[in-house]
């Protein structure tokens, strides 16, 4: 079976990558670099944060002044009220 010239390259990264101990990721930044002499734009790592609304905010406030409980708890009552916010947000 033939192998494509894709498959070839990218098995070609792998086997550099891992001789240089690097991701194939940065095996393949290297080569764009030397081709355009540009450096690669790497991206945020993670999730996107989301922020609270101003309602969030304030039903967080008026649930805490309430029930005077940790986040874990106040995560679950929030949630009986319809409201689906994490307990580690750390804006309020």
């Amino acid at each position: 079976m033939r192998r494509n010239r894709f498959e070839k390259e990218k098995g070609r990264q792998l086997r550099i990558a891992e001789i240089e101990n690097i991701t194939p990721r940065r095996v393949i930044d290297y080569k764009q670099y030397k081709d355009t002499g540009e450096l690669p734009k790497l991206k945020k790592p993670g999730r996107p944060k989301k922020e609270l609304s101003e309602e969030e905010i304030e039903v967080i406030k008026k649930a805490y002044e309430e029930y005077r409980c940790n986040a874990i708890v106040l995560q679950k009552i929030l949630k009986e009220k319809g409201y689906n916010i994490g307990k580690n947000k750390s804006e309020v």
